[in-house]
């Protein structure tokens, strides 16, 4: 099958993605990694499953409180962030045991009690999370506790990464940036023109894609380029960066690779279902979402 291309040349290559058999009966939402020999991806009913290799899978925990929108590594311990399932309020919980044993973490003090805390990610000195209403707070590597760094209600936070020496946070119609994590600065005027779903750092450079299949890419953090995408108007749900090139996944089980952000070829995928979230480890791509629970991995993404 001739791959459809974008900004690089064409061939016929077979899809390197393979179906997994997937656990549970629920959509999976997140995935993430430490990178070498644990994944952990959790499904609708707040439920955690881990593997070794991103190919055998199993039950590690059922019901957990957090029902998780975002999950990051942080060398220490896995970190969900979401909706309490209990009370509606923001949802954070950690996890140092590989996925078995989860934590509730009090997050009103700093996420208030309406909003949804969306992503996470960890640079090393600290992790940093966002909401929905324009909530930004670190913490240290064990997701303990946390303190509020920046808040502004007109702003929707989706996404939240990290490279370069800088923080990015973004969303709808709203970006801010930050060179210690602590103090930020708004540049909403310069923001990528669609609303961001995922934002990553790979290749010295920033990636963010989102809604209508947006992409678009920064050096800076601040200043935007809007790119050529391959996924036509499909939403593009998370993107993340390994084995030196960038993978994103979408609705419809879009998946699009790229080695610097700029141009990108169009995989050809082993499924149809929405794809939530994608992660690299153990010199593999795994992917995971669906109505019923998808996974599929790849060792290079095309």
């Amino acid at each position: 099958m001739i791959r459809s291309l974008i900004g690089g040349f064409s061939g016929s290559t077979p899809t390197s993605w393979v179906i997994r058999s997937a656990p549970g009966t629920g959509s999976l939402y997140v995935v993430s990694s430490n990178g070498s020999n644990l994944f952990v991806t959790i499904n609708i009913n707040a439920n955690v499953y881990t593997s070794p290799d991103g190919v055998t899978w199993t039950t590690a925990a059922s019901g957990i409180s957090t029902f998780p929108y975002g999950i990051t590594y942080s060398g220490t311990a896995f970190i969900i962030v979401g909706s309490d399932r209990n009370t509606g309020y923001p949802g954070i919980a950690t996890s140092t045991d590989g996925g078995v044993t989860w934590t509730t973490r009090s997050s009103t003090s700093s996420f208030g009690t309406t909003a949804s805390i969306y992503d996470v990610c960890w640079s090393g000195t600290y992790l940093v999370a966002v909401s929905n209403e324009g909530h930004i707070a670190t913490s240290t590597g064990t997701g303990s506790s946390w303190t509020q760094r920046y808040n502004d209600a007109s702003s929707n936070f989706y996404s939240v990464a990290y490279g370069g020496g800088i923080y990015v946070a973004c969303g709808s119609n709203c970006l801010v940036t930050s060179t210690n994590g602590t103090s930020w600065t708004n540049n909403t005027s310069t923001y990528p023109k669609f609303t961001v779903r995922s934002v990553t750092y790979g290749n010295s450079k920033f990636v963010a894609v989102g809604t209508s299949g947006k992409i678009a890419t920064s050096s800076d953090g601040i200043n935007w380029t809007n790119r050529t995408s391959p996924f036509g108007t499909t939403n593009i749900n998370k993107v993340t960066y390994g084995n030196s090139k960038f993978v994103a996944v979408g609705d419809s089980g879009k998946i699009a690779t790229s080695t610097d952000g700029i141009n990108w070829n169009l995989s050809e995928s082993p499924v149809t279902t929405m794809l939530r979230g994608v992660v690299y480890g153990n010199s593999k791509f795994v992917a995971v979402g669906g109505g019923s629970p998808t996974i599929i991995t790849s060792p290079t993404g095309l």
